[in-house]
């Protein structure tokens, strides 16, 4: 990647490049690479900087400050009243430390800031416009920090061909470049027209703490090399033709982290909505991020049998479209997301964690990805469209409502020879592939989890741990895949899971559960809406459920089923209560077919079906997988 030139430039180089001639060059970003940063056990670095608003972050100067210079802009020339600054030709330079006022139109030149001394540089945008036709229109070689305040409605527009000295150079390559730390507050607006390169650019800490901006740039919109902190009082609406808000200090791990703790952000992005090249912390804000297009252009593929399966071939780029992503942590406490990704929704190449908010996700790829691990804690997420809903090689759910709707698995602990997730595609996740058997668990506490899933409903290349909450999956209506899939085992010691769909590859849970499960298994092909029910030896109406799609097996693990009480199993009929995913509540069961009355004589009962062999793993013929190293009954 680009090494970034010194933080110094020599006051011979502050001469004004909007009047220079020279080369004309095209700048570009920097991408976090799609692999892990760091290992299963750091989950989170302990050591990233990040910012906090300092005093003088939070001082709005006002535009009738009469301590202040004041800079009026007129055409290509300026005047001023006060110290501190000139004017040579169309570039106005601030040279010291202090307040400074500007309005005005400046039609073609440059403000350049290039102070000596170690203070930090006020600036007031009230009602001022300037554009470069040949360079930055704001250019902050040096300074202690910039806070730049927004009065009115500002805009800058720079040029597509910028005019360097020689071939040496490539800064600036933004519309607003900044060498120093830089704030911006203030309750008025700033439009950014960047025909260059990138939107605003800053190669130390930016912090947005105030004013509208309305970014629209060639390449990314928003750069905070450092780190980036934005808060409540920040609205941001970006249309990139790269990444939309982004940090890029590949180089130190301390860095590069962006926190929002509030705001609107309004993003549509050519690349990534949000990436924090280290970890990406949000704890409040509405988003609207769309990014590559949407989930509707996301890569094509084209399957055809081969030799030991299926070969692929997809029609895009190995463009990365992802809307939220991280390098090592992404954490969301708070907010409202409405995202349509091209790519994954949210994904870091390390953890993720979710504390809380609401998500409508529409994906390309995966909902949601993490390369090692993925916790939920609380939050409402509403995945409409998917390849695969959430995906790590550890996933645990301890709170929150989920619901996936997926064109592959709903659930996926990748490991062993599970290569669903890759196959060439564009832009394709990886794992952490240093973790063992043991460390590949899918694992349910509490909450709500609704899986509508074309190809698994859960599905763990380890272990699936259920210790309370309620799993509901409508899987596959195919014999390829099943409702639950998993390798090492499948441990059910609370909740409840209703899993439904095609016979020949389903999987019941394991004899370690000491909830117990009936395993239905149904003559012939069922249609959608078909009533499946449980009524115990009273004629109580236990459990009823609906599923969405065709289906043939129905597994229910529930603490309401007793060892060594008796269940008679229904199929067809009626009932005139009220759906939540096809878990039916109030209202009656009007029986249809009976499918079979049953003895819990084990944690595993089935009904249905009397064929089963004695291996785990690959469905039986004709029937449902048995508990591991057992048979049903």
């Amino acid at each position: 990647m680009r090494k970034y030139l010194a933080m110094m430039l020599a006051l011979a180089l502050t001469v004004s490049l909007c009047a220079c001639s020279g080369l004309t060059q095209s700048g570009n970003g920097t991408s976090i690479p799609e692999s892990n940063t760091t290992n299963a056990s750091e989950t989170a670095s302990t050591d990233t900087i990040t910012p906090q608003a300092e005093s003088d972050d939070l001082i709005i100067t006002s535009p009738t400050d009469s301590s202040a210079t004041e800079i009026s802009a007129s055409g290509t020339s300026a005047t001023i009243s006060g110290t501190g600054a000139a004017v040579s030709g169309s570039t106005v330079t601030i040279n010291k430390a202090g307040k400074y006022i500007i309005d005005g139109t400046l039609s073609d030149g440059q403000i350049i800031v290039n102070t000596q001394d170690k203070e930090t540089v006020f600036i007031v945008f009230n009602n001022f416009s300037a554009a470069c036709s040949s360079s930055a229109p704001i250019y902050v070689v040096d300074a202690k920090k910039v806070v730049l305040t927004l009065y009115g409605d500002n805009s800058l527009t720079d040029t597509s061909n910028y005019v360097f000295a020689s071939a040496a150079e490539s800064e600036p390559d933004a519309a607003l470049f900044c060498k120093s730390d830089l704030t911006v507050n203030g309750t008025g607006t700033l439009t950014v027209t960047a025909n260059y390169a990138d939107g605003i650019k800053c190669k130390d800490v930016l912090k947005l703490l105030g004013g509208t901006l309305t970014v629209s740039s060639v390449d990314d919109g928003i750069i905070g090399r450092d780190a980036i902190v934005s808060s409540e009082n920040t609205a941001l609406k970006i249309k990139s033709g790269g990444d939309g808000l982004k940090t890029t200090n590949d180089e130190d791990t301390s860095l590069g982290s962006i926190t929002i703790n509030s705001g609107t952000y309004d993003i549509t992005s050519e690349s990534d909505g949000i990436q924090a090249i280290t970890e990406l912390h949000i704890t409040g804000g509405d988003f609207n991020i769309v990014t590559g297009g949407g989930s509707g252009n996301a890569a094509k593929v084209t399957a055809a049998p081969g030799f030991g399966g299926f070969s692929s071939s997809y029609t895009d780029t190995e463009t990365s479209c992802k809307a939220l992503k991280a390098g090592s942590l992404a954490e969301i406490k708070d907010g409202n997301f409405k995202i349509d990704s091209c790519d994954d929704s949210l994904h870091s190449n390390n953890a993720v964690k979710i504390s809380g908010g609401t998500f409508s996700i529409s994906s390309g790829d995966d909902a949601i990805h993490a390369d090692t691990s993925i916790e939920i804690n609380n939050g409402t997420i509403d995945v409409l469209k998917a390849y695969e809903g959430i995906e790590s090689t550890t996933i645990t759910i301890n709170n929150g409502e989920i619901h996936l709707k997926t064109s592959d698995d709903g659930i996926n602990v990748y490991g062993g020879n599970d290569a669903s997730a890759l196959g060439g595609r564009p832009g394709q996740n990886t794992f952490n592939d240093a973790a063992d058997e043991t460390e590949r668990v899918f694992t349910m506490n509490n909450g709500y989890l609704y899986v509508n899933s074309d190809g698994d409903g859960l599905d763990s290349n380890g272990a699936i741990l259920i210790t309370g909450g309620t799993i509901i999956t409508d899987g596959p209506t195919n014999s390829g895949n099943g409702a639950l899939d998993y390798t090492t085992g499948c441990t059910i010691s609370g909740g409840t899971l209703i899993a439904a769909g095609s016979i020949g590859m389903a999987q019941s849970p394991g004899s370690t559960s000491s909830v117990c499960s009936i395993v239905v298994s149904l003559p012939s092909q069922q249609e959608a809406q078909t009533p499946v029910s449980i009524v115990d030896s009273n004629g109580n109406e236990v459990l009823t459920y609906k599923p969405s799609k065709v289906f043939q097996s129905v597994i229910i693990a529930s603490p309401l089923l007793k060892s060594g009480e008796k269940y008679t199993v229904y199929y067809a009929g009626s009932h005139s209560g009220i759906s939540k995913d096809g878990l039916m509540s109030s209202g009656s069961y009007t029986p249809g077919t009976e499918l079979e009355t049953v003895t819990l004589t084990s944690v595993i009962t089935a009904a249905g079906s009397s064929s089963y062999s004695d291996f785990g793993g690959m469905g039986a013929p004709g029937g449902i997988t048995p508990p591991q190293g057992g048979k049903f009954r």
